[in-house]
């Protein structure tokens, strides 16, 4: 949840709360991340699903649209354009082959794919050391060519 509050505090992003709840005529829920963001006239609300895991993608949806149900409760289906209600998920190997396989139910809400801290720091070790494996091997080509 840090990683994804802090992309979207550095894309100008205002966190509002988290673990919000709601209370839509007896269906209590959470949101778990509400984030606003000023624009000129207007305030842009992101409401965020998160999940590690797809592994109940009925209850995800359902929990989107019961948000969507608790913020807009006269239309249900009409959404203002400044408001956005995402499902933000993990990006795993896992995760993206339950999303291929259901992309239909899945194409009702916006998803935001989410890289884990943890994945994202090795992913950067990872492009260190190939940086440091082609150096060297230009460093050995370079030497045999000399020799």
């Amino acid at each position: 949840m840090q990683a994804y509050i802090k992309t979207m505090q550095e894309k100008g992003h205002e966190l509002v709360g988290v673990e919000v709840p709601y209370n839509y005529y007896g269906h209590h829920g959470f949101i778990d991340v509400l984030l606003r963001k000023k624009i000129p006239d207007r305030d842009e609300w992101i409401v965020s699903e998160l999940k590690s895991h797809l592994d109940d993608i009925g209850e995800a949806l359902r929990q989107v649209h019961r948000a969507k149900m608790y913020f807009f409760p006269a239309t249900g289906r009409g959404t203002p354009t400044d408001a956005v209600f995402d499902l933000v998920v993990e990006a795993r190997v896992e995760n993206e082959r339950i999303w291929r396989e259901n992309k239909v139910l899945l194409s009702q809400v916006p998803i935001r794919w989410l890289t884990v801290e943890a994945e994202r720091e090795a992913q950067e070790v990872l492009a260190r050391i190939e940086v440091r494996q082609a150096i060297a091997a230009i460093s050995n080509a370079h030497r045999k060519a000399i020799t």
